[in-house]
């Protein structure tokens, strides 16, 4: 037995071998097989994990996106659009309005509108802003490129503002920080642009003032043409000579002081403020003229009426305060019905007003 137990165990170790080869490579194949899932587990894992994050960080973003449109943005700036003129400009971008808005500039703003002259800053930056809606603005004036740019300005140029609010909403509390930059807007190009409205309205203007320049010029020809006889009356009178003499001429110049009279009448206050004095020299004009032509007339009832008229004159240059213009009036119909009388009596004698402006008597 001793003798066949060592070849069999040879052969039995023959034949088992290839068994125990295929048995562990078998095992080996399952253990590679265990450990690419295991791999590939923990990489599912890991995408996983990331999946989860960026889920996590979108609905972060999302929510933050959803509370930026739903809260208030408050901004500070500088324009200078389409002007010389820089302005302040506060305003909520936001959808919910903001309250308790504040400011911090560094350095302090200051505002010029000159090289010296310092503006004062408006109310809404120096106090805040207690409620702010959305899309609300507030402006203000703080200086011109002109000024600004000018080689005498010693305010700066560049300044931060920190901009502090509370949403009206939930309460919570914003800030920012926003650079003022003056210098962007220096060397700019621009074109004023005018609307047809515009253009229009200026013309309309042009128009008007057109208007009122032609009835001021209309107004002064009547003063003028209407002055001219009170102005230089005593011209046409001093040139009366001899052949002037009589009752033609006497009614010539009864005519002239009823139109003088009449004239007066037409003159608005401004005029007879103005014209008084020119006024009263032609009366005593033609005073002195009536005097030297009823020197050489025979008709003594003529002579007692021309004296009363005369006096009349003469009451009307002395008073020159309010009954003056009453006597005024008794003048003209004084010398009126003298008029009337004359030509009733005296036929072909009678001058007519137009001969009378004429001087042909």
């Amino acid at each position: 037995m001793d003798s066949w137990s060592g070849p069999v165990q040879a052969i039995a170790t023959a034949i088992g071998l290839p068994f125990l080869m295929l048995y562990v490579w078998k095992t080996w194949k399952i253990a590679a097989e265990s450990s690419r899932s295991a791999s590939a587990t923990e990489k599912a894992a890991a995408a996983t994990r990331d999946a989860a994050e960026v889920s996590r960080d979108t609905l972060k973003e999302m929510r933050a996106g959803r509370e930026a449109e739903l809260s208030p943005y408050v901004v500070a700036y500088i324009e200078m659009a389409d002007t010389h003129i820089a302005y302040i400009v506060v305003r909520n971008l936001g959808r919910v309005p903001a309250k308790n808005v504040s400011f911090e500039f560094e350095p302090p703003l200051t505002g010029r509108f000159s090289a010296t002259d310092t503006v004062e800053l408006p109310r809404f930056l120096t106090g805040g802003i207690p409620f702010l809606p959305p899309g609300q603005e507030l402006r203000s004036a703080i200086g011109t490129s002109i000024a600004m740019f000018s080689t005498d300005y010693s305010a700066p140029k560049v300044y931060t503002v920190h901009v502090s609010y509370i949403d009206s909403a939930t309460g919570s509390k914003h800030a920012s920080d926003y650079v003022l930059d003056v210098n962007i807007f220096f060397n700019r190009s621009f074109i004023s642009k005018t609307s047809l409205k515009e253009i229009h309205e200026s013309l309309s203007k042009i128009c008007v003032q057109q208007e009122a320049i032609a009835r001021s010029i209309e107004r002064i020809s009547e003063s003028i043409e209407r002055g001219i006889l009170i102005a230089n009356g005593s011209l046409v009178i001093e040139q009366a000579g001899d052949a002037a003499r009589g009752e033609h001429a006497i009614l010539a110049k009864l005519s002239q002081v009823a139109d003088s009279c009449s004239l007066w009448s037409s003159l608005d206050e401004y005029e007879r403020l103005s014209g008084s004095e020119f006024l009263v020299r032609h009366l005593q004009a033609i005073q002195r003229q009536l005097e030297r032509l009823t020197a050489d007339t025979e008709n003594p009832e003529l002579i007692t009426r021309i004296r009363g008229i005369g006096k009349s004159i003469a009451t009307v240059a002395t008073l020159r305060t309010a009954p003056w213009f009453h006597d005024l009036h008794q003048l003209d119909q004084l010398v009126g019905q003298l008029i009337d009388d004359c030509r009733r009596s005296g036929g072909d004698s009678v001058s007519t007003k137009e001969e009378a402006e004429s001087g042909e008597y």
